[in-house]
């Protein structure tokens, strides 16, 4: 009979005087010349665990476990053990056990100290690379010849997929030769279904594994029914795979199927980190192939064990926890949420946990993180690839027993298996598991951190939750549910270690009133904590006023009342929550009072308005300066101590550059319109600790102005009083413009003759009025523009055409009535004039045009004219000038457009004066 093994003891090691000589006898030679014969037996150590279900696959009972050291020619020997296997003894380690032999294929080993050493650890060859696996190949002469499995090496991030490939023989009996399902059912179970036991690796390994492999048989074979001899199962079925032409080379892994045998209590059986399975049908009434026990069995070829519940009681009261290890318990399979426990699976049985992925590889230890310090840890889910970590690992401090790692991972819902609702505890927190080294194929043991209710349901950390170890003293607490960088839901933790020293004081704290009394600053060093600070507390008359950032190392405490004392403590908080003792401190704020400190703003106006004698300073920009100097130098001067006015909108005190006592002040964002700076008395504070200004300063007043001015169409007349020069004759434009801003300042005219270009004939020209000379016989255009007092400039404004004539009084077009007569010279224009003396005389000139005016000769003896324009009288005219002037426009009339009109000239027969000369017309048609 072969012995079921026992649970190793949770927190002590009974074998550890032992197990150190054991290691230290590794290297012995195999057998001293005192051993029996057949007595002694080296080779592999082999694993095989059986587990029964019920007929819908559900696990019962305890699994039975039986150890087989497999030799260099193939035989394996079963060995028994009087209580716990020694240490290191795992499936695929090299071994040498002797004892007292049963039969002739089994040796007992009652007092294993001494008896059996560990020649090569399990993992060595997977640790260099390699696998102690190798390929399954076909029995021979009856006997069945196969490697084992091996751990799987790759990961999720491996460059290349391992690919598993296994081989599935349907066998059934001589005695009972029934075919249960086709081969076809069992491949789309297995291998190709959507929810196949292969998609189900793929799955869990994020594609780091392809299960692949082929489904061979019906074979019936000629064996006992009566008995269970997997070995015999396998060796019959190998031979009558081979007859049939299968051959095994190439498949790491075999799966024996066959219809129930009543024999065989299990449903299932494996090697563990091995290559065979055999699978008992459970049912033959509704025979089917449970992909959960195979999957389950897989589990155990692909090197890990159960995972177990572990209840613990301590005086009658059931605890998550106990520092006792005989108050606790492990229930084999009853962890519900891996498919490596989970006696009783949901319809989507749930990938296996963390701890068993890492065994696997498929989540490598670089994505696992050892937690040694006290902190806070986010702590990723399983369900994606990218999430990391995907396991926290804590030592439980001063355990012995095999089990002294605790094994934190976090799962969410997805894919085809892992199918809990969103509200399931388990993907609302940490489960947490007792495990062993990543090396030992052992159970992991489920805590279940909800004790008061019966369930392992419920076993996970829920959110605001403590886990406390009695026996490390560790504390772990859920903080919440976080998102990770890869922006997928993760948890925090936070694991408090019994040794971890609260935060020191912080360091210097000091404590300044504003010179206003209205503001304390507090300021401090940062307190010292190997866990690091969360926060700072500040507190003020034993009133919590502020909680900081962990990194923030000052306060600024406002509303305070001048003269009054206060009372300061502030206290550091760790990332676990531990609050050190407070550094304390007291204040007296500060009275104000007004100094003799002045101020003046610098910039003197720079001109004077167009429009008035306000001085202004003129700008055509939106941003201003202002030049502030202090008396003394001041402190605290700040944009908001500036006030702004004037009738300029959107200004805004944008810098404030300078130090001690002078201060360049900028000001942006103004509209059109005056600014104007300030400052209010006492609004900074002078260095001698006195409020400051003493009064307030006003700086000069800033007209901004951006907008051109409206420049006028100049009219032009021929002015009076103006002499003839030759043929040419004088022109008055009038230079007119508006502009509302700094108003008009000069003007600018230009002139084109004959159509040609523009040449420009004055600048700088103040408002009013400008003479130029035309000639008869060509033909002008001007134009102007104006420039305002703040540099803006009109576009140019054009006159009409001009067109000047000179009609000399010998024109046929001039109608004489009354006694005219004639007199030469070469003073007159053209060298002679026409003058009259009796009121009965007139001349009547008809002309087209803008514009006329009267040449003649002004002097003592000469008389008044009266003057019709169109036939109605518009003036009298003296020509009584002191001294004599000939060639002289002695009057003008200008028409406001060009058209056809008459100009009559009546002497008046004035006393002692009465000659009136007509010398010439000039007209500007």
């Amino acid at each position: 009979m072969s012995r079921k093994r026992r649970p190793a003891a949770p927190f002590a090691a009974p074998f550890a005087t032992y197990l150190a000589a054991v290691l230290l006898a590794s290297l012995a030679p195999f057998a001293s010349a005192a051993e029996p014969p057949g007595t002694a037996v080296e080779g592999t150590l082999e694993v095989e665990i059986s587990e029964q279900a019920d007929a819908n696959g559900r696990f019962i009972g305890r699994p039975v476990e039986e150890y087989f050291v497999r030799d260099d020619r193939g035989q394996r020997t079963r060995v028994t053990f009087a209580g716990e296997l020694p240490r290191g003894f795992d499936p695929g380690a090299r071994v040498r056990v002797h004892g007292d032999r049963d039969d002739g294929t089994s040796i007992h080993v009652d007092a294993p100290a001494g008896n059996a050493t560990v020649l090569a650890a399990a993992d060595a060859a997977d640790a260099a690379g390699t696998s102690t696996a190798g390929t399954v190949t076909s029995a021979s002469a009856g006997t069945a010849t196969s490697t084992s499995g091996g751990t799987l090496a790759a990961t999720a991030t491996a460059a290349a997929t391992v690919t598993r490939r296994l081989a599935v023989i349907l066998v059934n009996f001589e005695s009972n030769p029934v075919q249960i399902y086709t081969p076809e059912y069992a491949a789309g179970v297995i291998f190709t279904n959507a929810n196949s036991i292969a998609n189900f690796y793929a799955e869990e390994s994020y594609g780091g594994l392809a299960l692949t492999g082929d489904v061979f048989g019906w074979y019936t074979i000629t064996y006992d029914t009566g008995t269970c001899d997997t070995t015999a199962i396998q060796a019959r079925s190998d031979a009558a795979a081979t007859a049939a032409g299968v051959s095994l080379t190439g498949y790491t892994n075999v799966m024996y199927v066959f219809p129930h045998l009543n024999a065989c209590s299990f449903a299932g059986r494996a090697l563990i980190n091995g290559g065979l399975s055999w699978i008992n049908t459970i049912s033959t009434t509704n025979p089917k192939i449970h992909d959960w026990v195979v999957a389950h069995e897989l589990g155990h070829n692909f090197g890990v064990h159960h995972a177990n519940s572990y209840r613990c009681v301590t005086n009658g009261v059931r605890v998550a926890l106990s520092a006792t290890a005989a108050d606790c318990t492990s229930t084999e399979y009853g962890d519900p949420f891996t498919v490596m426990g989970a006696a009783n699976p949901m319809t989507r049985f749930p990938h296996t946990h963390a701890w068993h992925r890492i065994q696997f590889g498929f989540v490598p230890t670089s994505e696992r993180r050892t937690i040694t310090v006290s902190g806070r840890y986010m702590l990723g889910s399983t369900a994606w690839a990218s999430s990391n970590p995907k396991s926290l690992r804590i030592n439980r401090t001063g355990s012995t027993a095999t089990r002294h790692w605790f094994e934190l991972e976090f799962r969410q819902p997805g894919g085809l298996w892992d199918g809990w609702s969103s509200t399931a505890p388990v993907v609302n927190g940490p489960t947490l598991r007792l495990v062993a080294d990543d090396t030992r194929r052992t159970q992991s043991w489920l805590i279940d951190t909800t004790p008061s209710t019966t369930s392992f349901s419920d076993a996970p950390l829920a959110v605001g939750q403590s886990f406390y170890d009695p026996f490390s003293k560790i504390e772990i607490t859920t903080l919440g549910i976080v998102t990770d960088a890869a922006g997928h839901p993760a948890v925090q933790v936070k694991v408090l270690f019994p040794d971890t020293a609260p935060p020191t004081a912080p360091a210097g704290l000091t404590a300044e009133s504003s010179h206003d009394g209205l503001t304390a600053t507090l300021a401090w060093g940062a307190a010292t904590t190997k866990v690091g600070v969360a926060s700072y507390r500040v507190y003020r008359d034993e009133v919590l006023v502020a909680t900081l950032p962990g990194t923030q190392l000052s306060f600024v405490d406002t509303d305070r009342t001048p003269g009054a004392r206060y009372a300061y403590r502030v206290e550091a908080v760790d990332w676990v929550d531990l609050v050190g003792p407070s550094a304390s401190t007291s204040l007296l704020m500060l009275i104000p009072q007004i100094g003799t400190t002045t101020a003046s703003f610098a910039d003197a106006p720079a001109s004077a308005a167009a429009s008035g004698s306000t001085p202004l300073r003129l700008t055509r920009s939106s941003t201003v300066t202002f030049g502030l100097h202090f008396s003394a130098p001041v402190m605290q001067l700040t944009t908001s101590s500036i006030g702004l006015s004037g009738s300029a909108t959107g200004c805004t005190v944008s810098g404030l550059t300078g130090a001690g006592a002078d201060y360049t002040v900028t000001v942006t964002g103004c509209s059109d319109g005056t600014v104007q700076a300030s400052i209010a008395a006492g609004t900074v504070w002078d260095d001698l600790g006195y409020l400051a200004p003493a009064a307030d300063a006003s700086s000069a007043t800033v007209l901004i102005d951006r907008v051109a001015p409206s420049t006028k169409k100049p009219s032009v007349r021929l002015p009076e009083g103006v002499r003839l020069s030759g043929s040419a004759m004088a022109i008055r434009l009038s230079l007119g413009a508006t502009d509302a801003g700094s108003g008009v300042a000069t003007f600018e005219v230009s002139r084109s003759i004959d159509g040609g270009a523009w040449k420009t004939i004055a600048t700088g020209r103040k408002p009013a009025s400008f003479d130029a000379w035309i000639n008869a016989g060509h033909t002008y255009r001007f134009r102007i523009r104006s420039r305002d007092a703040a540099g803006n400039v009109s576009a140019w404004v054009e006159s009409s055409l001009l067109k000047p004539g000179l009609v000399q009084e010998t024109s046929s077009a001039i109608r004489y009535r009354g006694i005219w007569k004639t007199a030469d010279g070469s003073g007159y224009s053209g060298g002679s004039t026409r003058w009259a003396r009796y009121t009965s005389a007139s001349a009547t000139y008809t002309f087209k045009g803008r514009g006329i005016a009267l040449v003649t000769t002004v002097g003592p003896t000469r008389g008044a004219a009266k003057v019709y324009i169109d036939g109605v009288y518009v003036q009298t005219v003296d020509l009584y000038r002191p001294s004599t002037s000939s060639r002289v426009l002695a009057f003008s009339h200008q028409f406001g457009s060009w058209g056809t009109h008459t100009i009559t000239l009546v002497p008046v027969n004035t006393a002692g004066r009465p000659r009136v000369d007509l010398d010439a017309f000039a007209v500007i048609r």
